[in-house]
């Protein structure tokens, strides 16, 4: 599938034989002709009491924000890129980044990220996707790495766990459209375009 307007189909045939509980085979647009079609739900904070049931050890007020390696430097485009201010704050802001990072790779558009879903196609990350119906506190798994992602209608949900295993799943659902990084760099990276 060319990636030049992006219109990322979710084979929901493959997701089902990984991760299961999906009941429909249909196509989502993320992208299209150029612009983005698809927004990214997110929360900023988990409301005090409830950041435990998601691996938080306070109160939910934590949050987590993508951390550039000691040492590693970036060149070229990706320099820029790597420079760039967060856009997003929040308990699963590096798995927001992540994800908007690699929809831009692969199509050149970022995702708007919101912490309310508007209508059309909507992807759901983390704690987010948690609240909209996304079950991952049956999966079975001592160290909470337990990953979910699950399509329902016009919906997208990806979650962990807890935070780190968010981050996980994010990737997971990258590597079915072909996403890899086998090291720092854009020489390490691979991905449809």
């Amino acid at each position: 599938m060319k990636f030049g307007y992006l219109a990322i189909t979710i084979v929901c045939g493959l997701i089902l034989t990984l991760i299961g509980s999906i009941t429909s085979a249909r196509a989502l647009d993320i992208v299209k002709d150029g612009k983005p079609v698809a927004t990214i739900v997110a929360v900023k904070s988990i409301p005090p009491g409830e950041g435990a049931s998601y691996g938080l050890a306070g109160d939910g007020d934590e949050e987590e924000t993508p951390k550039k390696k000691k040492g590693s430097k970036a060149t070229g485009a990706d320099a820029d890129e790597e420079n760039a201010p967060v856009s997003w704050s929040g308990p699963d802001a590096a798995a927001v980044e992540m994800l908007n990072r690699w929809i831009a790779k692969m199509s050149k558009v970022k995702l708007p990220v919101a912490e309310t879903a508007p209508a059309g196609t909507v992807i759901y990350v983390g704690y987010a996707a948690i609240k909209a119906g996304l079950k991952v506190d049956d999966i079975s798994s001592p160290s909470k790495e337990g990953i979910r992602i699950r399509i329902d209608g016009n919906k997208i949900l990806i979650a962990g766990q807890r935070g780190e295993a968010t981050v996980r799943a994010v990737c997971r659902f990258l590597e079915e459209f072909g996403c890899r990084m086998f090291m720092d760099g854009a020489i390490g990276e691979e991905y449809p375009d």
